[in-house]
């Protein structure tokens, strides 16, 4: 007995002589509570950036981009913590505010899949090598497309147009991210980059080229899956599992294309395009409108906190100022979209039957406004500490620039070239208004069958033999036939008179049902 006490006291004085066992939650509930603050801070500047949404959509003043809005939101909140209390909240002094793993694994896939499934003097810049030059002119060609939007639709362009511009817009955001990637990957191979500089082109071509071509596969396959399964297998009975099923077929196939080391981003945006084709006509009412509300939402709510993180981020890291590199780099980025442009217009003006006109690719040229991706793909890069300090600055001043003066000036541009025109008498009819706010376009979505309608009006030339053998063949295997009782499918006559109210608020201009 007297054994066991002894084992046991000694035990006891054991545990009691070993403090470090005590350290550990205190620990555990410090990271907790600066993770807690950053979360904190985060909702509280999305609230903030919700409520100056409002009342610029109240009060009709359209003269500022909402994205513009939201950085400076972030750099006036991020500001006033630093100069009040001398650092930000929670963990922002440790880690960068904006973290590009949160950004590419949670923030930039809602908003490629709603982009997609919704189409309707010497400085730094002489000392960066090949492959650093490279990355840094790649993952600088992504572009926001939000200004585009708000540019042709206050135009009202073609349909067509719009969907080029938008589909231009979204995958050039894919393929700089791709592209970078690929370089710097090559960059780390010491095998590559013992050659010549042309080689190492090559296998960077070579490889985007692979990455592009499986990524975009894997986003199809799993596109005309979910079209079979929602197809044959009747889900749209019980609304609930029919939209949980849509989430899982969004975010596994960025998740396997992770896992196979392909492109996430380009998977997505492939499997929003077909799953739009043909998985969205499989789908109830119901669930048809509730994914398109439900994603828009999502990617406005992403952005929102990009533009935030963008703004929070400039006082989390050291900036580092060189004039001379930011002038260069900011006249090669107007320089180099020029050079595609124009020549590019002009080549695709000799197969269209609709052209466009100078005035359109002037437009575009100049609604080539950097966003958030930029920013994020220059923090995922490991340069040089010097270097890289050099680099995030230059990127987060040509943002900030781009958004500001482009995006500032684009409604006076709009009156100047829209005074050289006689207006019509529908759009005297449709009273319609430029509008640079993404947000006040949320709720405009069209029918399908008006999608349709539209489609077959607007086609340039001749249909090409994809467009016969998806007509002929695709379209009757992967989407069911419509009858009569698709909308009695939603399960309640809740559900159908929720659908028509939505469709009808859907509609922002009365004479859109004329003009169709």
């Amino acid at each position: 007995m007297s054994n066991n006490t002894t084992v046991f006291d000694a035990t006891t004085q054991s545990s009691m002589e070993c403090p470090d066992r005590l350290i550990l939650p205190v620990k555990g509930t410090e990271d907790e509570v600066n993770h807690s603050l950053k979360i904190l801070l985060m909702f509280f500047v999305i609230a903030i950036c919700f409520l100056e949404i409002y009342l610029l959509l109240r009060s009709r003043f359209h003269y500022i981009p909402e994205s513009f809005l939201v950085v400076v939101t972030g750099a006036a909140v991020g500001g006033s913590f630093a100069v009040i209390y001398g650092h930000l909240p929670g963990d922002f002094e440790k880690k960068e505010a904006f973290d590009p793993t949160t950004f590419f694994l949670f923030l930039l896939p809602p908003i490629i899949y709603e982009s997609a499934y919704n189409l309707h003097k010497k400085g730094y810049v002489y000392e960066l090598s090949f492959t650093e030059g490279f990355a840094f002119g790649a993952f600088l060609s992504a572009v926001d497309p939000v200004a585009t939007l708000a540019v042709f639709h206050a135009l009202e362009v073609e349909p067509v147009l719009n969907m080029l511009v938008i589909g231009e817009s979204v995958l050039n955001d894919a393929v700089a991210v791709v592209l970078s990637s690929t370089v710097w990957e090559a960059s780390k191979n010491t095998d590559v980059m013992d050659y010549t500089i042309s080689y190492t082109i090559l296998v960077c071509a070579l490889r985007f080229a692979l990455v592009f071509l499986a990524s975009a596969s894997v986003g199809v396959v799993f596109g005309l899956m979910a079209a079979l399964l929602f197809k044959h297998v009747a889900l749209r009975r019980y609304p609930s599992l029919e939209f949980g099923m849509m989430l899982i077929f969004i975010y596994v196939p960025f998740c396997v294309a992770d896992v196979l080391n392909l492109s996430g981003i380009l998977t997505i945006l492939f499997n929003g395009i077909v799953m739009s084709h043909y998985t969205h006509f499989n789908l109830s009412r119901f669930v048809q409108h509730t994914m398109q509300v439900t994603l828009r939402s999502v990617a406005f709510i992403s952005e929102t906190c990009v533009f935030a993180y963008l703004g929070l981020s400039i006082f989390s890291f050291q900036i580092t100022l060189d004039i001379a590199f930011i002038s260069v780099t900011l006249v090669l980025c107007l320089a180099a979209r020029a050079v595609n442009i124009f020549p590019l217009c002009i080549c695709v003006n000799f197969f269209r039957t609709h052209k466009i006109t100078p005035k359109m690719m002037f437009i575009m040229w100049f609604s080539a406004i950097r966003g958030a991706v930029c920013f994020a793909l220059s923090l995922r890069f490991e340069f040089e500490e010097k270097k890289r300090n050099v680099i995030i600055t230059t990127t987060l001043v040509i943002v900030l620039f781009t958004t500001i003066v482009f995006g500032g000036s684009t409604m006076p541009l709009l009156k100047c070239l829209q005074k050289r025109e006689s207006r019509t008498k529908k759009d005297e009819d449709c009273h319609s208004e430029i509008c640079l706010i993404k947000t006040e376009k949320l709720g405009e979505t069209i029918d399908a069958e008006q999608v349709t309608g539209v489609e077959g009006l607007y086609t340039i030339g001749p249909q090409s033999l994809f467009l016969k053998l998806d007509a002929k063949y695709l379209q009757p295997f992967f989407t069911r036939q419509k009858n009569s009782h698709q909308g009695s499918e939603c399960g309640s006559r809740l559900s159908q008179d929720f659908d028509q109210e939505w469709y009808n608020s859907a509609q922002p201009c009365p004479c859109f049902e004329e003009s169709q």
